[in-house]
């Protein structure tokens, strides 16, 4: 089979990981995305790749590579969250396969997708995505046209789906579950000085869809548990602190240092090598997610709607994680997690981690036993084969 997948949003890292699963199975993968994207996908091997350069349009880009997109079996697209007036006016004659990121967003009706935010930022926002988006490039009505020409969606895990057939009334002879991460290696362990507890925070600092201030909170309840106790816990914000919130939560978390709390955080990109070095380093991550969250101007609901990419850093890395009790986990990799209510679990869950280390002895490779490449990869080929047999 031959498999065309198509990337010219923002999703590099899920291009990548799509890459690496697919990587050495019977598939015939070509890739057509922009050079912005591609430079950060950074795939080693040699591949079929079409890139658009950015001053390009995706009209043209499209239609100029549509007879050999067209020789394919299957087309995915990785991600529609742009350019809906395109994407509508393509005639592909190969059925359509599109990843959803958004569920909210890409399925219900505007009336029900739309809250709005009183809060200076949250309508400045809103009135500039109206300006541009609804009404200049009348991203409603397109959109709608556009999902009317996919075939079939794939969702990040079987939960999101069956929460979708449910609550959108979708096909489910057109919604399939492929995962965004998978695992291949044995996890790694870092080396973080004796005694010291190292967690990690993976992420922009982002009011839209991380709540650092229930963080910063749950910091402030375990000081003195640290101090009484004799502990050290090192905090690493694996992700750049974005405007005026983002440095107001550094700030905050920079008063709280003493020699049992240490705070290490990044101004800018985290080098991968940096990373994973941190990751790996960690004995818990820490996933202050908001349930209730936002794309765009659109109200979004993670572990329903969309998922965590720290959700797959969990499967990725092998590292247990903390994460509020709403946000629903598949029950097969339950094991990996444990969930806090408010600032004061939260402080609580992190001294009990710190003490008993109830993840030391958890067997991730059998947790995450489902994630692993080999099973990913199957799944991925068995799902391309239905849907091009059908």
């Amino acid at each position: 089979m031959r498999i065309s997948i198509l990337e010219f949003d923002y999703h590099a890292e899920v291009l990548r990981n799509t890459l690496e699963i697919l990587n050495g199975s019977e598939l015939d993968l070509q890739v057509f995305t922009t050079e912005a994207i591609w430079e950060k996908v950074a795939w080693p091997d040699e591949l079929k790749v079409k890139t658009k350069e950015d001053q390009h349009s995706l009209e043209k880009f499209l239609k100029s590579h549509s007879q050999q997109i067209n020789q394919c079996d299957l087309i995915l697209v990785n991600t529609m969250a742009s350019q809906f007036k395109t994407w509508a006016e393509l005639n592909f004659n190969k059925p359509i396969v599109l990843r959803v990121h958004n569920a909210n967003s890409s399925f219900a009706t505007f009336k029900k997708s739309y809250q709005i935010i009183w809060k200076p930022f949250f309508l400045w926002k809103d009135f500039s995505h109206f300006i541009r988006k609804v009404l200049l490039q009348q991203e409603l009505k397109y959109r709608k046209v556009a999902l009317k020409k996919v075939d079939h969606f794939a969702f990040p895990n079987e939960l999101i789906k069956e929460f979708c057939l449910n609550q959108y009334q979708l096909s489910a002879a057109r919604c399939w579950s492929l995962p965004f991460s998978f695992w291949e290696h044995k996890s790694k362990s870092g080396n973080s000085p004796k005694n010291e507890f190292q967690i990690s925070v993976i992420g922009k600092i982002d009011q839209r869809n991380r709540d650092y201030e229930l963080l910063v909170k749950a910091i402030v309840r375990l000081q003195p548990q640290l101090k009484a106790q004799n502990l050290k816990l090192r905090l690493c914000l694996l992700g750049k602190p974005k405007g005026k919130y983002g440095n107001s939560i550094i700030q905050a978390l920079e008063k709280l240092k003493s020699k049992h709390f240490q705070l290490h955080y990044y101004q800018g990109f985290v080098p991968q090598t940096e990373f994973e070095r941190e990751v790996y380093n960690s004995q818990l991550l820490i996933i202050p997610t908001r349930i209730k969250t936002r794309f765009t101007i659109y109200t979004e609901w993670y572990g329903k709607t969309k998922i965590s990419g720290s959700v797959n850093d969990v499967i990725r890395y092998h590292k247990p994680a903390l994460i509020d009790k709403a946000y629903e986990i598949p029950k097969s990799i339950a094991a990996a997690f444990d969930f806090y209510a408010d600032a004061q679990e939260l402080a609580d869950k992190i001294i009990h981690n710190i003490i008993n280390e109830p993840f030391k002895e958890a067997d991730f490779e059998k947790i995450l036993s489902e994630y692993e490449r080999s099973s990913i990869q199957a799944l991925y080929v068995d799902t391309f084969q239905n849907i091009a047999n059908s």
